[in-house]
């Protein structure tokens, strides 16, 4: 009997006990699974420490770039220096010196040259008592032009934040390079629109630069502002010329031009008038013209300047530049092709 209730009692006390065994058993694997997810949730969405990042080294380079290089300009219109960012610098130049509404490539070859322009500029200032300690000026005849926000702002208006945008993004891609030959920084001629044919730099400069020689660019030819013309009556002509160097004519008005010299890509290299030697760069300064490219004709008692391209035609063009975008072409295609033997350099 004794034995019987010492039985009934284990049996009770075993159907009581294990069911709270595997309950606790089973909570303790949920539990333990729930700390799993937690902590695998946790770990993909904490921040990762430096060391083990995922934003590509060459961003985080270029951030820091941004961070530190500065730049010195003398403002020409107002005559004052102003120092900033250069990456900031490089947004106002490329803003200044293409339109906005090029292709991206374009725009971001532009702003590889005048990133490499700066850089340039930087390295070899020397002596900047004349520009009260700026390295580079914001006048575009001289070095390249630069447009602040504010400007940009008034001539872009309800365009502002899309095109800034656009050109930030520009040069944030190419901000960490810059155009070498022979291991240091080109001098990154760019221009707007060339005759079909870059020009060589010795024949604008007198100088020779081995990656600054004629290439075709014969989407320039498609531009709308390719080709423009001037008409003067002989007074006029003799008017300007005289005001610049002391000009005088002589003989019929029909028979005042005489031989001309000009380069492969157009460019006048000399003309004679009334037997004064001029040269085609001195003529399109003292006529305002759009580049030193130009043919002159006299018909119907006035002299017409037929000009094609805007600018000194050499290194970059603009339009080309935008015209190869267009075709499929990248901003390192671009350069290679107007810059020819040059590397492009990652630093």
């Amino acid at each position: 009997m004794k034995k019987n209730m010492y039985l009934a009692i284990c049996v009770a006390i075993s159907l009581t006990v294990l069911p709270l065994c595997m309950y606790n058993s089973s909570a303790d694997v949920k539990d333990k699974t729930v700390i799993s997810q937690m902590s695998s949730t946790q770990t993909t969405t904490q921040p990762e420490s430096e060391s083990e990042s995922n934003i590509p080294e060459t961003t985080e380079k270029d951030s820091t770039q941004a961070e530190q290089e500065m730049i010195c300009i003398y403002l020409s219109d107002k005559k004052e220096t102003l120092t900033l960012p250069l990456h900031d610098y490089i947004i106002g130049v490329v803003a200044a010196e293409m339109p906005a509404a090029y292709e991206n490539e374009a725009l971001k070859a532009q702003a590889a040259a005048s990133i490499t322009l700066a850089r340039r500029k930087m390295q070899t200032a020397g002596d900047t008592d004349e520009l009260d300690g700026a390295v580079i000026t914001t006048n575009s005849k001289k070095d390249q032009g630069y447009m602040s926000v504010d400007k940009m702002r008034e001539r872009w208006g309800e365009e502002f934040d899309t095109y800034y945008e656009k050109i930030a993004a520009a040069v944030d891609e190419v901000y960490s390079y810059q155009i070498e030959y022979e291991g240091e920084p080109i001098v990154a001629a760019f221009h707007a629109i060339s005759t079909g044919l870059t020009e060589c730099a010795e024949n604008v400069w007198e100088e020779k630069k081995d990656y600054l020689v004629s290439v075709e660019s014969e989407g320039d030819k498609l531009s709308s502002t390719y080709e423009s013309t001037l008409s003067l009556s002989g007074e006029k002509l003799e008017e300007y010329l005289n005001d610049a160097t002391g000009f005088k004519s002589r003989g019929k008005e029909s028979e005042w031009i005489g031989e001309c010299e000009y380069t492969e890509a157009g460019t006048l290299v000399s003309v004679e008038i009334c037997d004064e030697v001029f040269t085609g760069a001195a003529l399109r300064e003292i006529l305002s013209l759009r580049s030193a490219a130009m043919e002159i004709d006299f018909a119907d008692g006035e002299f017409v300047f037929t000009v094609k391209g805007y600018g000194h035609g050499v290194g970059l063009s603009q339009y080309g530049a935008d015209y190869y975008a267009r075709q499929g072409y990248t901003w390192q295609e671009i350069i290679a092709h107007y810059y020819p033997g040059t590397q492009l350099e990652q630093i």
